[in-house]
């Protein structure tokens, strides 16, 4: 299959990864690109623009899903082109190399404008393309000075879509450029490599030099070659880098080895020379531990120190097991992190646990340690009297393909715990190693950020390492290392009300829809629980967000270290594709959900996830579950019935799972196959019923029912706006039910004889990722601008129900605008207040002067939206409120409608006039 081929099948089912841009001036060639591109050969004839192309990620080099939109400058305004660029992911910039008026607008106009739009700092990296190179001239020298002066230019390509060259490599840089980015590796001003990338490189050269002698050599080079790209080098290959080395870093090769500052060269080499997907190679996610030889080593030292064989190293022991090391390991802060004894000192179970968190937390000091302590001596091989701490220490798995897996062989896993001030979180850590509230009160303010000890999981040690994560404010940003764990822990006390919202706004922020299992911990449990200021309490933010419900972390528990809420923290960490299961069961089964019986139920769960989805798509149609069921059960055949009931008979509940549990995931089994049958069954019925219609000569009206009219030809020009700028205030369930109200706007709107001009503004909030590519066709006005620079603020009138002012006439000069937003009616005066900031006019619709309501009158956005439609389609505001308010407000016509403004009825004149 070719990419055009492969681009139009994939065009309705995929979802871009990568997201490709193409803009310039008129007829520099960026159509006949893209036609070449997926013609694989050059085409005469070809449109001022072709739609969105998707290219499958099995026709591309790097294996990811890539969307390109094409421009014109000609039919479409620069707004309509600023709303791609916000959206792009990478942008290629297209000119005619042979003409250098469009050379002159790369500077003068087209990068100005991406800046504009995306920001002067923005990281959206951008691809020149010289297009029209057809003879043997390279012109690159001319746009090199761009690259010198705007950061945000990748690479320059020549091109020609005549004689096919580089066609395809424009494509391939463009992806490399978003999957491989530059700028977190490559200083560009400095041109050198950024801290960041320079201290990861570091970690990297230090793990993979294996005999801990600052260098590496031919068989290190080779082993770290075939761990990031699966092939070895040649010994001609190898020298070939050292001599490349050589020329550019005098101290890059020392004793025909690789120096750390020949390694860092090499990489800077690879990126200056466009190969920083090199660098971007080496693996991550890794962690280190101490290997079987290491485990044995320091407890053997253990034994040799303890002298009196307690089973603990008082302060002389521990002194003297360090002595020949520059400092004693264990200061105050350090044995506050590990389990000691009534007397403070050290167990044998607490001097493991320090050795494993040195090694996972410090890999350097711990082999350092290691080395002094003489962990290397005697322990070469080959006939080598002196061996490597390297030995000591394993590097993990990476955690993607633990993942992936669904097991790993780690020991050590780490916990982050978060939590605002007074949640007690020294409490809840300290109580892992045994403490109680009086050997906390003795810590002092300092101690480590880390506990840990060792964890019973299913029936194996583990060690999980508990780390309190310093923040201060949900508005404080987490480090890389501050928001990878294996498994995180909010904690909050049920007595502060504004507790549970720190969690909820870190939880949202960091870790929604990664892959790290979350817990809720509820302490302070024996106060009395107040009413948390959050817009949803914790048990049922959990269940919207699918979390375990909180563990409540009692009085009782303080000091404990065999407590059950660590053994589930560790359970957690271990097995994290589990973590559905986890929201299924009830946390406090999770100490009893074997293994085994844990993969057979996350089977069935993940069956169940996929038919709730399917089942959520119809509940609007489909409001009683068992009564669909039923009905469609009727008509089901006879055998059918017969299998499943002895199938019913056979079937055994998988352990670990409830009989109600199991019965739930049953009835959505049989659900699904019932569905099919009712929707073929409506199906047959849609096609009788047009069959019918055209035989009684009423086949005109199907064709009534089809025809929509474009808000371009429509009579209506009264503009409404939905303003979305509230993503920040919404969970992520809100979010979704937001973009579903604006659907059935634009439902109502599409389907009106004059629909209104309909538009959504501010539309670059986390909300966007839950339109997908139907939304792309939507006949609607769609901006990422606010509202006051799409529109004149003197026009702008914004809805709201909290206004004195009341609408009595729609305005077609004006724009109404209705907050997108839905809050549960916890931001109070919200869109009042924002109107009256912005200086914008606002009213409300006169819902009090003429209907009776026994509900708030605060609607929904499809609701407002509708009832504007019928007003401006001459209803009048009674007769269009009744239509659109659903039942459930109990609304009720005025007996005397107040806008007509009637006198009251005078009851004596009336009398006589019906005497005469």
């Amino acid at each position: 299959m070719d990419v055009g081929e492969a681009a139009a099948s994939a065009t309705s089912t995929l979802k871009a990864d990568v997201r490709m841009v193409l803009v310039g001036e008129e007829k520099v060639g960026k159509t006949s690109l893209l036609m070449a591109l997926l013609e694989d050969e050059f085409v005469d004839h070809v449109p001022s623009k072709l739609d969105p192309v998707l290219i499958p990620a099995d026709v591309t080099p790097e294996n990811v899903v890539t969307s390109i939109v094409d421009t014109c400058s000609v039919s479409e305004d620069e707004t309509s082109i600023s709303n791609e660029l916000s959206a792009a992911n990478v942008i290629c910039l297209i000119y005619d190399v042979k003409v250098e008026s469009t050379v002159s607008k790369v500077t003068t106009y087209w990068l100005p404008l991406i800046r504009k739009v995306l920001g002067e700092e923005h990281a959206t990296p951008i691809i020149l393309v010289g297009n029209k190179s057809d003879g043997p001239n390279n012109h690159t020298q001319q746009v090199l000075p761009i690259m010198e002066q705007w950061g945000e230019v990748e690479t320059c390509v020549e091109c020609s879509a005549r004689t096919m060259k580089n066609v395809s490599e424009i494509f391939y840089y463009a992806q490399k450029a978003v999957v491989y980015p530059t700028r977190p590796l490559y200083d560009v001003d400095e041109k050198r490599l950024t801290e960041r990338a320079r201290k990861a490189l570091i970690r990297v050269f230090k793990i993979c030099d294996r005999d801990n002698d600052g260098l590496l050599n031919d068989l290190e080079l080779n082993a770290f070659q075939r761990l990031c790209f699966g092939i070895p080098l040649t010994p001609s290959a190898i020298e070939d880098v050292k001599r490349a080395v050589a020329d550019g870093c005098p101290d890059g090769v020392v004793d025909d080895s690789l120096a750390l500052a020949g390694f860092l060269y090499l990489h800077l080499l690879f990126i200056e020379r466009g190969r920083h997907e090199t660098t971007w190679t080496v693996p991550m996610g890794c962690s280190t531990e101490l290997s079987p030889e290491g485990v044995q080593f320091v407890s053997g030292l253990f034994e040799k120190y303890d002298e009196n064989k307690d089973g603990c190293l008082d302060p002389a022991e521990l002194t003297s097991l360090f002595s020949a090391c520059p400092a004693n390991a264990f200061s105050r802060e350090i044995l506050a992190a590990v389990e000691t004894n009534v007397r403070g000192w050290l167990t044998y179970s607490g001097y493991m646990a320090y050795w494993h968190m040195t090694t996972l937390t410090n890999l350097s000091q711990s082999l350092e340690q290691l080395a002094y302590l003489g962990f290397a001596v005697g322990r070469g091989g080959t006939g080598k009297s002196i061996g490597s701490t390297r030995d000591a220490i394993r590097i993990t798995r990476e955690r993607r393909v633990d993942l992936m897996e669904r097991s790993t062989d780690r020991k050590v896993f780490q916990c982050l715990v978060v939590g605002a001030k007074d949640a007690g979180k020294t409490v809840f850590m300290q109580s892992m190693v045994g403490r109680g509230l009086t050997e906390v009160a003795a810590i002092g303010r300092r101690h480590s950020p880390y506990v840990i000890n060792r964890v019973k999981v299913k029936d194996q040690d583990k060690y999980l390492l508990l780390r309190e994560v310093d923040v201060l404010a949900p508005s404080d940003v987490l480090s890389g290392t501050e928001s990878n764990g294996d498994v995180v822990a909010f904690l909050y006390d049920i007595s502060n009300p504004d507790s549970f919202a720190f969690c909820a706004t870190l939880y949202l922020k960091y870790f929604y829809r990664t892959k790290t299992p979350c817990v809720m911990v509820a302490t302070k449990v024996e106060r009395e629980e107040v009413e948390q200021r959050y817009e949803t309490q914790p048990e049922e933010f959990c269940r919207q967000h699918e979390l375990p419900r909180p563990i409540r972390f009692a009085r009782s528990q303080i000091g404990q270290p065999s407590g059950s809420v660590f053994e589930q923290l560790a359970t957690m960490a271990c097995y994290p594709h589990l973590r559905r299961v986890y929201f299924l069961h009830d946390s406090n089964l999770l100490s009893r959900i074997t293994f085994g019986a844990a993969l057979a139920a996350l089977a069935g769960f993940l069956k169940q996830m996929s038919n709730k989805e399917l089942e959520e798509e119809d509940s609007s149609k489909n409001e009683d579950f068992d009564d669909v069921s039923e009905s469609v059960s009727e008509q089901l055949e006879p055998e059918t019935k017969r299998s499943r009931n002895l199938q019913k008979e056979t079937e055994t509940i998988p352990e670990g799972m409830s009989k109600r549990q199991f019965k739930k995931l049953q009835k959505s089994d049989r659900w699904q196959e019932k569905r099919k049958v009712k929707r073929a069954e409506e199906k047959a019925k849609r096609k009788e019923r047009r069959a019918q219609l055209k035989a009684d000569g009423k086949g005109q009206e199907l064709a009534g029912r089809r025809f929509h009219r474009k808000m371009k030809d429509s009579q209506c020009k009264l503009r409404v706006a939905v303003d979305m700028q509230f993503d920040h205030l919404m969970t992520a369930r809100d979010q979704k039910r937001t973009v579903i109200q604006l659907s059935w706007c634009y439902s109502v709107n599409r389907r009106a004889e004059n629909p209104l001009q309909y538009h959504i503004v501010s539309q670059n909030g986390k909300s966007r990722q839950y339109f997908d590519k139907t939304y792309e066709n939507w006949d609607a006005h769609r901006h990422l601008e606010p509202l006051e620079k799409v529109f004149d603020p003197e026009e702008i009138v914004y809805l709201t129900a909290d206004s004195e002012n009341v609408i009595e006439k729609l305005d077609d000069t004006k724009v109404y605008v209705i907050g997108g937003i839905i809050d549960h009616n916890s931001q109070k005066f919200l869109c009042y207040n924002l109107a009256k900031d912005h200086g914008f006019a606002h009213a409300r619709l006169p819902i009090g002067e003429h209907i009776k309501m026994d509900s708030r009158k605060v609607l929904t956005i499809n609701h407002v939206f509708e009832i504007l439609l019928r007003v401006s389609e001459g209803n009048t505001w009674p007769d269009a409120l009744m239509k659109v308010l659903p039942q459930r407000k109990s609304a009720a016509k005025k007996e005397t409608d107040d806008s007509t403004s009637l006198p009251e009825p005078d009851d004596d004149k009336i009398k006589e006039e019906l005497d005469e």
